[in-house]
């Protein structure tokens, strides 16, 4: 990578990563002002707060310490990991201490010029997890083709002929992901999916992931050390749901879809809310409890909700659930206002979906938007109801009839080991283009 004239070590050598490099332009000269140019592969890795291109910066706060200074201009517009890889030089000459910079700073003024600086990356320093080498150069297809090439065609017939295991997981992140770290996180996600002959979908957005996958049994430890070194799915938990034969774990999906959306679960609302804020989330062990209390007390105050879409529910649902009756996600809203009006603010409220990911947003606009102060959501959804239920030896499901997906199994029964037949199977590019596919 070439290096343009100005770069200077920010942070400690034992911290330096190989990351982009951020420089220095020309600004007009005179007022002896600091200037940033973001080269192009550093571009990648920049938030939305500002300029992508070139900034000058305002006064330092503290000249005695430029470098406290720049350190803190950085940090708004690159995450802490990135920051850490940062690297200054000015020409060839590494940069070390305030006083060199000073020294710099100080000749510019004298001469009434502009200091011209760059920001670049130590030539074969590590990359920190997840993140691949400098900006994302393989396409799509390159990148499946090297990872086909790693597994071997051999390795990969014979994971295609194994059991596989029904998988899927969504993470909101906070704060929102730059619109550069998106499209790397894709590359690493399609990368590790493709290796462990994974078929299914992964949407990555600014809000978020959110996946759902067919993965070879042997794959599957592997696999999730390979998620978890990724920053942004290092504490996101992986929703297990059964163990099927190969022919149906490669009917389920086509292919592996790894593509970037604008938001994970489209939702259709104005602005994004704050999905931290979405109620109490239940373990099925106790949402399962609190189930059996209310069918037993006839009904605890507690109102159920289903927030799937109406030929969801019409499959199946909870027993004294009342379903929102959508034909897409985006119609909830208006759903919710209606079938809420009137209904006291500290009414409890249940919420459940598929994998959990829809009621974390119904849940957040229901305390956020409508006011209410009560609500829970089921951990991992049905499928995680599904999975608790099969655990139990004497346990009576509250669940009545089949659970709908999105694949080509179309639904499933909550006890039972086999999938359904009733339904004509459709096609799973369909499924992959919907927004309620999402779960």
């Amino acid at each position: 990578m070439m290096l343009s004239r100005c770069s200077l070590l920010l942070f400690s050598p034992q911290a330096v990563l190989r990351a982009p490099a951020l420089s220095l332009c020309s600004l007009p000269t005179g007022s002896g002002a600091l200037g940033l140019f973001f080269e192009r592969p550093v571009r990648a890795l920049l938030n939305d707060a500002g300029p992508r291109r070139m900034i000058e910066l305002p006064p330092l706060a503290d000249e005695r310490r430029p470098l406290h200074s720049i350190r803190a201009l950085l940090r708004t517009r690159l995450s802490a990991a990135d920051c850490a890889a940062v690297r200054l030089a000015h020409g060839k000459r590494p940069l070390h201490t305030d006083e060199e910079v000073r020294e710099l700073l100080e000749r510019a003024r004298t001469r009434g010029h502009n200091l011209k600086l760059t920001v670049t990356a130590a030539e074969g320093a590590r990359l920190p997890p997840g993140l691949p080498p400098a900006a994302p150069r393989l396409s799509p297809a390159d990148a499946d083709a090297a990872a086909k090439a790693a597994v071997g065609e051999e390795a990969a017939r014979a994971l295609a002929a194994e059991p596989h295991q029904m998988l899927s997981f969504f993470v909101f992140c906070s704060p929102r992901l730059s619109s550069g770290r998106v499209p790397l996180l894709q590359l690493s996600l399609r990368r590790i999916l493709a290796a462990a002959g994974a078929r299914g979908t992964a949407y990555v957005a600014p809000e978020g992931v959110n996946s759902q996958l067919a993965v070879p049994l042997s794959q599957m430890a592997a696999l999730q050390r390979a998620l978890h070194s990724l920053p942004e799915l290092r504490a996101a938990p992986l929703n297990v749901g059964k163990v099927v034969p190969a022919a149906a774990g490669r009917a389920a999906f086509k292919k592996l879809l790894v593509s970037r959306r604008e938001q994970v679960l489209s939702d259709g609302l104005p602005l994004p809310l704050d999905w931290r804020r979405a109620g109490v989330e239940l373990t099925p062990a106790e949402w399962h409890a609190r189930l059996l209390a209310r069918r037993e007390a006839e009904g605890d105050g507690a109102l159920l909700l289903d927030c799937r879409n109406g030929y969801e529910s019409e499959q199946g649902s909870f027993h004294g659930a009342a379903a929102l009756g959508t034909e897409k996600f985006t119609q909830s809203w208006e759903a919710l206002e209606e079938r809420l009006r009137g209904v006291d603010k500290a009414t409890p409220i249940m919420t459940f979906c598929t994998g959990g990911i829809r009621c974390v947003k119904v849940n957040a606009y229901l305390e956020q938007q409508m006011g209410f102060t009560n609500t829970m959501r089921l951990q991992d959804g049905i499928h995680g109801y599904q999975r608790y239920i099969a655990q139990q030896e004497d346990a009576t499901p509250m669940w009545e009839g089949h659970n709908f997906v999105f694949d080509s199994r179309q639904h499933l029964g909550i006890t039972e080991g086999e999938f359904s037949s009733d339904l004509a199977e459709s096609s799973s590019d369909s499924a992959e283009s919907s927004s309620d596919s999402a779960e």
